[in-house]
């Protein structure tokens, strides 16, 4: 079996997920994560997520 095709995307969600005062450092970033997508030369396809901490496109 052999990858034909690999989409990473990365989404944000910018509706505040803490309030600033929750955050470690007093700063709200915006709800980041990749979705990443492999596809096979058989047509079979896996999507996963990625999150980050810090956001994800840093």
């Amino acid at each position: 079996m052999n990858i034909s095709d690999i989409e990473i995307r990365l989404c944000r969600y910018a509706t505040p997920a803490m309030e600033h005062s929750e955050m470690r450092d007093g700063i709200r970033s915006d709800l980041e994560f990749l979705v990443i997508s492999l596809k096979t030369e058989e047509g079979i396809q896996a999507d996963t997520f990625g999150f980050a901490g810090r956001g994800a496109s840093g």
